[in-house]
């Protein structure tokens, strides 16, 4: 299927082309768009549609016809944006239905439809407009159509993309791009013989055209890199310049979306080169601020690199173009395109503004938007600025300057988003609806003082610069609390679009990924005035739960506990008890999750204590839940069935079947745990059947993953495979990639588990395969344990110690504590079965460290153990048998009869004085 450039049509244009179609669906008699009473472009039709939805069951009556277009590529109709535009229409849709002109309703878009939005916004547009046949045509719909109609793409003057669906891709240039021959066909040339280039600006001066003579050059050599084409805005003029390790993110994401990256930038630079590898790209990193900041994003050479920037540095084979100012018949002809009525005083003009594109199309925009301007007064404003004002800034200000009052205040408003910015955003900080937003916005971009890029807008960075310094107290404060509040409910939307599921989980990643500087941005200004603004803590305590399963994957964790350590600090300034003790919550499971257990401990009880204060028996039942499985992370099983068994109580009190369920399943885990398989399989049968009255699909495929495994340990294999199956099965039919991984996982440790070790393997790397695709890195690293512990069953000592070194940096990465002991401790006894004793103890002893540290209890027990062997190979039966009469004390601690059962074998067996001890010194 090809993939038109749909977004290249003007509005007008892709209303026509809707007519076209129409014309062929329905009939000749549909009515093209005109102004209706209504105040909305509308079309219409009236009689037997000839072949929509079908030729033998065609829509019948009275048609209306929409068409909202974007100029955005990457747009979906599950941006807010769009949600918006169809609140807007609804409503005058229902009013057409109520006067008897409308039985069905037909809207043409551009944006991309995939099938579960679409579902969703047909049923509410049918609940909201009463109109009972609704259909959304969406860039697929329409794409196929002109497949099989290619005259109406040609009619229509429609050019096919030159790139595979889904390729990132840049905006093209400037339409009005003028001259710069000379310096295009050295740039060609350098990408011939020295596959990239550096385009540097002539007194670093921005404004000269660095970025559209780059984007010209991908104009020009694109096809031969039809593996994507990617921008990324280094900022390297701005006060924060991005890094390297987060241009490398940037990059990994066009082609990853649901990627969870490291930290370490040894393993991004890794991952890095792998989703490059095979691929013929163009990056052009734009404005970069050093060498140091470029050279690791520098891929291999089969792409095409080009860089701008305002500084001078060297890089290696990228050749050096220093540009200079346009010639005066390119500056001229620049100036004459944007305004053509300047005649003989463009020139004047031209060289005024130093024959700097920025400020040449500054100008041209304030003659397009003023028709009384007079040249000759523009050239006598520009003849006495003050030298010391840059030319570029002259241009600004005096555009600036012939602005209303109210214009002014808007755009310098717009200086608050770092970035590029849609008009939903730009409406909420200005406080206006989105069409009037849109029509100021023209008037600022027509005065050259505002830029389109891909369908969003931004401010270059010296016309940001200069709002910023004009912005007022009281307005930066305004327009920073709307910013925060609007990207609070973007972050919230691109959540609730990840929890669909299917399609709509790389809609969500997608919003997050487009909207992430402008999120940073809101979340860094409420933080940072949380003490002193009553809205900003507030907004403070909302951001990180408003966009939770998008933020655990795209944030690091330590990133992620500082942003809920601010939440929690916003909340006790805003005397909120309910929402410290949320706050607490989410701090808790943030904290278990690294394997910090005392952390995690401490914060649950505090939450506790709120939520009995509160008399918030819900989260009081959850709380109880969370507080048994930190204490079961830390081995003490009994203790934590005490807090499953409050759990349960309080839910049976409340009725409420969704926490009674979780605490029957941890406590059948517990059970399990403590060797008491057949109690164990009780409680998760309990589990099982509240979740399947409930309709609970993920926890009745979590409750039959444990059933699988407990029947497994009972001995009935067929049994236990059958009912991990069955999990898996239910996870799939819900598009639940990341618990699907989990499912496969606990599939072949079912296989391990009878010893078809080579299926084990199997499955273990399919679901290495899923984690890494949804980005779940805690749960890539279970999946390097499983498939390492599986190598080490087959005597591959070098294959599993490959997983267990990946694992270990996963972990450490991540700040995962409880995963990083594991991976040591693994690490310790592959060594050892190795023979390399000594070594292995150097790991036993780390593990211990970190476990004695996060308070897990079973696997201090277990080091302990694992040490004192170790020792035992070495000779040195003392430490050997003091180490593992510890591991007994702690095993009869936390009542462990499997730990005190193996202890004691080993105690016995060292102490039998006919044993010889080794004295390899190993």
């Amino acid at each position: 299927m090809n993939e038109y450039l749909l977004q290249t049509l003007s509005p007008g244009g892709f209303e026509e082309l809707a007519v076209r179609i129409c014309h062929e669906i329905l009939g000749f008699g549909t009515i093209s768009f005109s102004s209706g009473p209504d105040g909305g472009r509308d079309a219409f039709f009236e009689g037997t549609a000839q072949r929509y939805p079908s030729e033998v069951e065609p829509w019948a009556g009275k048609f209306v016809i929409q068409a909202k277009h974007t100029e955005r590529a990457d747009a979906s109709c599950s941006d807010s944006d769009f949600t918006r535009i169809l609140k807007t229409e609804a409503p005058k849709v229902a009013a057409l239905r109520q006067a008897g002109r409308c039985d069905n309703y037909l809207l043409f878009t551009n944006r991309k439809l995939g099938a579960v939005i679409e579902g969703k916004l047909v049923k509410e547009l049918r609940q909201e407009t009463g109109v009972g046949n609704v259909a959304i045509l969406g860039r697929e719909t329409i794409t196929s159509y002109l497949d099989g109609a290619s005259e109406i793409a040609e009619a229509m003057g429609l050019q096919v993309s030159p790139f595979v669906a889904g390729l990132p891709s840049i905006p093209p240039p400037t339409r009005d791009f003028a001259g710069r021959t000379d310096e295009l066909e050295e740039l060609r040339k350098a990408v011939s013989e020295h596959g990239g280039a550096m385009i540097y600006g002539v007194r670093g001066l921005g404004g000269i055209g660095k970025t559209q003579l780059g984007l010209k050059l991908v104009e020009l050599v694109g096809d031969d890199y039809p593996d994507g084409h990617i921008l990324v805005e280094l900022g390297g003029a701005s006060e924060h310049p991005m890094s390297a390790a987060d241009a490398m993110a940037s990059v990994i994401r066009a082609y990853e979306p649901q990627a969870k990256l490291p930290e370490a930038e040894e393993d991004l630079h890794r991952l890095y080169h792998q989703a490059l590898k095979d691929r013929r790209v163009i990056l052009l990193l734009d404005n970069a601020a050093s060498a140091e900041q470029v050279e690791p994003v520098l891929p291999h050479t089969g792409c095409l690199t080009l860089v701008t920037s305002r500084k001078r540095f060297a890089l290696p084979k990228l050749h050096r173009l220093d540009l200079d100012a346009l010639t005066p018949e390119a500056a001229r002809e620049l100036l004459l395109s944007l305004a053509p009525l300047l005649g003989d005083e463009a020139e004047r003009i031209a060289e005024l503004l130093g024959r700097l594109p920025l400020a040449l199309r500054v100008a041209g925009g304030a003659f397009a938007e003023d028709p009384f301007l007079e040249p000759v007064q523009y050239v006598h404003k520009l003849e006495d600025r003050d030298e010391r004002v840059t030319l570029v800034e002259a241009a600004i200000d005096f555009n600036y300057g012939a602005l209303e009052a109210e214009l002014k205040q808007q755009w310098r408003a717009l200086a608050i988003f770092p970035g590029d910015f849609d008009i939903a955003g730009v409406a909420t900080v200005w406080a206006v609806e989105a069409d009037a937003a849109r029509k100021v916005l023209g008037i600022l971009y027509r005065a050259g003082l505002a830029e389109r890029r891909g369908g969003r807008c931004r401010l270059h960075d010296l016309a940001r610069d200069f709002a910023a310094s004009r912005l007022r107290d009281g307005e930066r404060r305004t327009a920073a609390l709307r910013h925060a509040g609007h990207y609070v409910e973007v972050l919230r939307e691109a959540d609730r679009l990840y929890t669909e599921g299917g399609d709509s989980i790389l809609e969500g990643l997608a919003l997050f990924d487009l909207e992430w500087d402008n999120l940073r941005a809101g979340q860094a200004w409420a933080r940072a005035n949380a003490n002193v603004d009553r809205e900003a803590a507030e907004h403070t305590y909302l951001y990180p739960t408003a966009g939770v399963f998008c933020l655990y994957l795209r944030l690091h964790p330590a990133d992620w506990r500082r942003w809920l350590e601010a939440a929690y600090s916003a909340a006790v300034a805003l005397d909120d008890r309910r929402g410290e003790g949320v706050a607490l919550g989410n701090l808790a499971l943030t904290c278990a999750d690294l394997g910090d257990e005392r952390r995690a401990i401490s914060y649950c009880k505090q939450a506790l204590v709120i939520y009995r204060e509160l008399g918030e028996r819900w989260s009081e039942g959850n709380a109880l839940n969370h507080l048994g499985l930190s204490y079961a992370h830390r081995g003490e099983e009994e203790k934590a069935i005490g807090y499953y068994k409050q759990a349960l109580a309080v839910s049976r009190q409340l009725g409420d079947r969704l926490i009674e369920s979780a605490a029957l399943s941890y406590q059948g885990l517990a059970y399990d745990r403590l060797g008491e398989v057949g109690k164990a399989v009780a409680y998760y049968e309990g589990a099982l059947v509240i979740s399947r009255e409930l309709g609970d699909r993920r926890g009745e495929a979590a409750h039959l993953g444990n059933l699988g495994s407990a029947y497994l340990q009972l001995g009935d294999v067929d049994k236990g495979i059958d009912l991990c199956e069955q999990a898996l099965v239910i996870l799939r039919g819900l598009e639940d990639r990341r618990s699907e991984g989990a499912a496969v996982g606990t599939l072949g440790r079912a296989y391990a588990q009878i010893g078809k070790v080579d299926k084990a393997i199997k499955y273990f790397r399919q679901a290495l395969d899923v984690h890494r695709e949804v980005g779940d890195v805690r749960s890539e690293g279970t999946a390097l344990d499983n498939l390492g512990r599986a190598y080490v069953d087959l005597g591959e000592v070098d294959e599993a110690l490959s997983c267990f070194e990946q694992q270990l940096a996963i972990s450490q990465d991540i700040g995962d504590k409880r995963g990083e002991g594991i991976a040591l401790g693994n690490l310790g006894l592959a060594y050892k079965n190795r023979g390399e004793t000594r070594r292995a103890i150097g790991y036993l002893k780390q593990q211990l460290a970190i476990v004695c540290e996060i308070g897990n209890r079973r696997a201090e027990a277990s080091a302990r153990g694992n040490l004192g062997l170790a020792y035992a190979d070495l000779g040195k039966m003392d430490e050997a048998i003091a180490l593992l009469e510890q591991a007994l004390e702690v095993g009869q601690a936390i009542k462990s009869p499997e730990i005190i059962q193996i202890t004691l074998g080993h105690l016995e067996r060292l102490r039998d004085p006919e044993i010889q001890p080794s004295l390899d010194e190993r």
